[in-house]
């Protein structure tokens, strides 16, 4: 046909086109910001049809859909939802119950006289009854207090819900942000008192249903107990129940004036006034906080952070994950560790003896790229869905950082633009030396992937080799993960999405669940003769030990000839040969038996007592 435009064969290959020209590549991206920023403008029939179109593009579960749903209605419609003695229990249900409800409220409306007659009715009704000896409305009064409302009007606004100080509907007298009227040519009027203090009130939206909230966090005190507790942007501030109050024996302090708790429907709930509050400190996320809870019963739920902590503490919020943190503080000037410098001298420090395996410490065969061997890593999926996770937020010190970085890398050919349909984010995590490691958090695609169930050698195991040895040399491996390929056809897999476009990886990234067993065995394969022998091998830790000193020499060639045959290098500053004692996997091993790293130990020992079943299970090793 004289065109260079691809043959569509089959109805396959037209859906393919088809998406390509017509669908929004990043679709779900897109409806869940759109979903998120959804309300009721017209009737809530309509609002549902595009909620509805919205969610076929989104994972979302039921609960956080009904959550999404219910934040968009009209106030109305959400007051009357909140009476029902019965809450619907699924998406489809709340739907239903709305446009109900939101039908009935327009007939009301079509049906109800124009406000007009009503004011005539209201006026009337207020002539009858100053006839009827009921003392009559001063129309002086009127001229002069711009701000005075008659009783008829008074309670005319409180019949129809509107708030008594301004008329309009959606808020009550005490959430009224509209301003007193100034007395007309400076005469001096005498304001109306307010009925309540807005300082006195505490606002707080509790939802009726008995379902997973949308997120909860483990607020962990200073005792290592642990509080769960809703994130409410709808409360003003924060509460706490008395029963967690008791439970964990805190002290509680007496307010000056009791506070009101008001929902945001405008309905007070049968609680009475709260008297009570208490002061915490308690940590989350490696983040240690001191707060001010009012002591108040919240339903079902132990504590909830307002709106307060929230403009304060000022947390990340993934809703997709479900997950709150908080953001690390980042230098002006950002950098990523750099696991692989080059050494000015690649041969100082290493033995004259092993200088003719320069290759496994030199410099220009490590910036090659690994070969495919056998043992790449392949990502098997275990279902089809979308696994696409939105990009996380990053300073402009990091964007520039990520920026250099992909430039490195792609020069490098460790990665290359791609075009999947899966991506993963990418973050920055802090060291210890207070550098930070670019990774790519890939929780998504590891929790749809099969798992990789090679064994990891055990520590045990692994020590008990080296009883009677007197001569030890440990190699640094460099590149670690890097040194395995993705098997190929599999780097779309390994997409990651970034703000200056779409990669993916072609060596074996960290972050992989099956990287560490895919690792393990390369190196399992590449020593499999040497093992237990004369080398023990866990991961990219690498040890070489002797019994009898004078074979060291030739176990160290074997093992540097092995690495230069399979074109896997060494960083030599980082090596260690021909020693009489060595630090492995945190353990000091020497020619008179082993012991543990003393700050290993002290480390330990400095570990809070656990006082729930759970605290355990959270500990890790350092």
């Amino acid at each position: 046909m004289g065109t260079d435009k691809a043959t569509i064969n089959s109805v396959s290959d037209f859906d393919k086109a088809f998406e390509r020209a017509f669908f929004d590549p990043d679709e779900q991206r897109a409806a869940e910001r759109k979903i998120t920023t959804l309300i009721q403008t017209t009737t809530t029939a309509a609002y549902a049809t595009e909620f509805r179109t919205l969610l076929m593009s989104l994972d979302w579960n039921d609960a956080a859909l009904r959550a999404q749903f219910y934040k968009g209605l009209h106030w109305h419609v959400k007051q009357q939802l909140a009476q029902k003695e019965t809450q619907p229990q699924d998406l489809e249900e709340l739907i239903a119950a709305a446009i109900r409800i939101d039908n009935v409220r327009r007939k009301l409306e079509i049906s109800r006289p124009p406000q007009e007659n009503r004011l005539k009715t209201a006026a009337t009704a207020t002539t009858s009854r100053t006839n009827s000896g009921t003392p009559r409305v001063d129309s002086d009064r009127l001229k002069s207090d711009p701000n005075y409302v008659s009783e008829a009007e008074r309670q005319r606004r409180r019949d129809e819900k509107l708030c008594i100080k301004c008329g309009k509907a959606g808020h009550r007298f005490a959430e009224c942000r509209t301003g007193w009227k100034g007395p007309d040519k400076g005469k001096e009027i005498a304001k109306i008192a307010k009925t309540e203090s807005e300082k006195d009130i505490e606002f707080v939206c509790l939802s009726n249903l008995r379902t997973s909230p949308l997120l909860t966090i483990d607020l962990i005190t200073k005792d290592q107990a642990a509080i769960p507790t809703l994130i409410d942007s709808g409360a003003s501030t924060n509460f706490i129940s008395p029963t967690t109050v008791e439970k964990l024996r805190l002290p509680t302090i007496t307010l000056d004036q009791p506070r009101t708790v008001t929902m945001l429907d405008g309905s007070t709930p049968q609680t009475g006034k709260i008297w009570k509050k208490t002061k915490i400190e308690f940590t989350y996320d490696g983040h240690t906080m001191n707060h001010e809870f009012l002591v108040s019963p919240i339903g079902h739920h132990s504590a909830i952070l307002g709106i307060k902590w929230l403009e304060q503490e000022k947390p990340e919020i993934d809703w997709s994950h479900r997950t709150l943190t908080f953001p690390i503080p980042t230098p002006e000037f950002a950098h990523i560790a750099q696991e692989e410098e080059a050494d000015d001298n690649p041969l100082e420090g290493i033995p004259a003896q092993y200088h003719s395996f320069a290759k496994v410490f030199g410099e220009e065969e490590f910036h090659k790229l690994p070969p495919h061997r056998s043992y790449d890593i392949e990502i098997e999926l275990t279902e089809e869905g979308p696994l696409n996770s939105p990009l996380y937020s990053m300073t402009d010190a990091e964007s520039v950082t990520l920026k250099q970085w992909l430039e490195d890398e792609l020069k490098a050919g460790k990665i290359r633009p791609s075009k999947s349909p899966i991506s993963s984010p990418v973050m920055f995590v802090p060291k210890k030396d207070g550098t930070r490691r670019l990774v790519v958090d890939y929780r998504k695609l590891n929790s749809r992937s099969k798992k990789n169930i090679y064994p990891l050698p055990r520590p045990d195991d692994l020590m008990s080799k080296l009883r009677g040895a007197k001569l030890f040399t440990k190699l640094d491996l460099r590149w670690g993960y890097n040194n395995v390929r993705v098997k190929e056809g599999d780097e779309w897999k390994t997409a990651f999405r970034t703000k200056y476009g779409l990669f993916e990886t072609l060596v074996m990234p960290f972050g992989l669940s099956g990287a560490p067993g895919a690792f393990q065995a390369m190196m399992n394969e590449v020593f499999q003769d040497l093992l237990d022998v004369s080398v023990i091998i866990y991961l990219d830790d690498i040890l070489i030990f002797s019994k009898n000193p004078e074979e060291h020499e030739s176990h160290v060639k074997e093992v540097l000839q092995h690495l230069m045959d399979m074109q896997l290098f060494c960083k030599g500053s980082k090596c260690e040969f021909h020693q009489t004692t060595v630090e492995y996997l945190g353990i000091i091993v020497s020619d008179k038996g082993f012991s543990l790293d003393k700050l290993k130990i002290q480390a330990v020992q400095e570990w809070p007592t656990p006082t729930t079943v759970k605290q355990p299970n959270r500990t890790s090793p350092p």
